[in-house]
C-alpha cells in the first residue's frame, strides 16, 4: 500500500470509528463533501490546511497529519491541484498541469482565491508552516507563465507577483534575508512588466522594512521615499504602509519631527483607504487600527520614549483580533522590550512570557529578535528569579 493509500485508509477508518457521516465531517472541516469523498477514494489529494482541519474534526491528535506528511515526502499532487474543492475545477487544473499552454482566467482566479486563503492561514500558523506550500505554488505559476498566451500571461504575472511578495514576506519573517530579497526582486520584475504600481511600492516598503531591521536608517528612508514619488499611481492604503516605513527610518535616525509627521500622514492615508476599500489591493487587508497603533509604538520606541511606546503596544494588542497570533507575538514582544527599557521589570516579564508562547507556535524571527533585545535590556535585573526563568526559556535561535 502506498503512503497516499495509507493516508486515505486512515481517514476513512477515523471517520467510520467516529460514527459521523461524510457530510458531517466535511462541514466540521469546512470542505465540500464531494472533495472529501474524492480524498477518501484517492481521486484527489488534500492540502495541508484541509488535513489539519480534518485531523481536528476527527480528534486524530496529529496522526492523520503525520500520515499526510509522510505521503507528501514520498510525492503527492501539486498544491494548486490539491487545493481545488470543486471537482470540475480540479479536472480543469489537472488538464492545465498536463498542458500548461491551456491556462486560462479561471485558473488565474483560483490562484487569487488560494492566495487570499494562504495569507490568512499564515496569519494564524506563521510563515514556517505555510512557506513550503507557497514555494510549491510558485513553481507551478512559473511553469504556467512560460507557456501562457499573451492575454492570460499578463494576469498570471500579476497574481504571480503577489505570490512572490507573499513568499518574500514569509522568508523575511523567518529571518531568511537573501531568500526574501530574491523573492522581492522577482515580484518587482513582474510588477514592472504588468505596470502594477501598488506592487512596486509594496516591494520598496518591504525592503525599507528590511533596512530598518538591519539598523540602516539611510537606506530605510531612501527606499520608502522612493515609493512615494508618484502618489497618483498608488492607492492610499499602500501609501500608508510605505509612509509608516519611512517614519521608522527617521525614528531610527533620531529625527523625531520627521518621524511623527510621517506617522500622522500614514494615519491619514489609512483613513482614506478605509473610506474606499474597493480601490485597495487585496493584500492590504491587515491595515487596521491595531497596526497603526503598533507602528506609532515602534516610532516612540526608536526615539527612546519607552513609556508611551509600551502603552501604544498594549493598546495595539487590545485592538488586534484573536485571529492574528503571529502579529500578537510581535506586539507583545515589543511591549516587553519597551517595558524592559523603561525599567518596568514585572510588565516586561509578563509580556515576554505571553509573546514566547506565541513565538513557539508561529515562529516569527522578528518577535524572537525583540525578545532577545528585551533580555539585553533586563541584564541589570539578571538575578531576578522571573528574569532568570524567562532567559532560560527564550530560545537562542529561531524556533522554526
Amino acid at each position: 500500500m502506498t503512503r497516499r493509500a495509507e493516508f486515505a485508509a486512515e481517514l476513512a477508518r477515523l471517520r467510520a470509528v467516529s460514527g459521523r457521516s461524510l457530510a458531517d465531517v466535511a462541514d466540521a472541516a469546512h470542505v465540500h463533501r464531494t472533495h472529501l469523498s474524492h480524498v477518501e477514494h484517492l481521486r484527489r489529494w488534500p492540502s495541508r490546511p484541509v488535513v489539519e482541519a480534518l485531523d481536528v474534526a476527527l480528534g486524530a491528535d496529529g496522526n492523520l497529519l503525520g500520515r499526510w506528511l509522510g505521503a507528501e515526502r514520498a510525492g503527492a499532487a501539486p498544491p494548486i491541484l490539491a487545493t481545488a474543492t470543486d471537482p470540475d475545477l480540479s479536472d480543469r487544473l489537472a488538464r492545465v498541469l498536463d498542458r500548461p499552454e491551456r491556462v486560462d482566467h479561471a485558473v488565474v482566479g483560483h490562484l487569487a482565491v488560494l492566495l487570499d486563503g494562504q495569507r490568512r492561514l499564515e496569519d494564524v500558523l506563521g510563515a514556517g508552516r505555510v512557506l513550503p506550500t507557497t514555494l510549491a505554488q510558485l513553481d507551478v505559476i512559473d511553469d504556467l507563465s512560460r507557456a501562457a498566451r499573451a492575454g492570460v500571461r499578463h494576469d498570471l504575472l500579476s497574481i504571480g507577483a503577489q505570490w512572490r511578495q507573499f513568499a518574500g514576506w514569509q522568508a523575511q519573517d523567518l529571518g531568511r534575508v537573501a531568500d526574501a530579497l530574491a523573492h522581492y526582486d522577482r515580484a518587482a520584475e513582474a510588477a514592472s512588466e504588468t505596470g502594477d504600481a501598488n506592487m512596486l511600492v509594496s516591494v520598496l516598503s518591504l525592503k525599507s522594512h528590511m533596512a530598518w531591521a538591519a539598523r540602516d536608517p539611510a537606506r530605510a528612508v531612501g527606499l520608502a521615499a522612493a515609493g512615494q514619488r508618484h502618489p497618483g499611481r498608488v492607492s492610499p492604503g499602500v501609501l500608508g504602509l510605505i509612509a509608516q516605513q519611512e517614519a521608522r527610518g527617521h525614528a531610527l535616525d533620531g529625527d523625531a519631527d520627521a518621524a511623527h509627521r510621517l506617522i500622522e500622514q500614514a494615519g491619514s492615508w489609512a483613513e482614506r483607504a478605509a473610506a474606499a476599500p474597493e480601490a485597495e489591493p487585496p493584500w492590504v487587508y491587515f491595515q487596521d487600527r491595531a497596526r497603526l497603533l503598533f507602528q506609532r509604538g515602534v516610532v516612540d520606541l526608536e526615539l527612546g520614549r519607552h513609556g508611551p511606546a509600551a502603552e501604544l503596544f498594549a493598546a495595539a494588542c487590545d485592538a488586534l483580533p484573536e485571529s492574528y497570533p503571529r502579529d500578537r507575538s510581535r506586539y507583545l514582544a515589543d511591549l516587553a522590550l519597551a517595558a524592559a527599557r523603561g525599567g518596568d521589570v514585572d510588565r516586561a516579564v509578563a509580556a515576554g512570557r505571553d509573546a514566547l508562547d506565541l513565538v513557539r507556535d508561529t515562529g516569527s524571527a522578528h518577535a524572537l529578535a525583540d525578545l532577545g533585545a528585551m533580555l539585553v535590556a533586563l541584564q541589570p535585573h539578571a538575578a531576578h528569579p522571573d528574569v532568570r526563568d524567562l532567559r532560560a526559556a527564550v530560545p537562542r535561535r529561531h524556533p522554526g
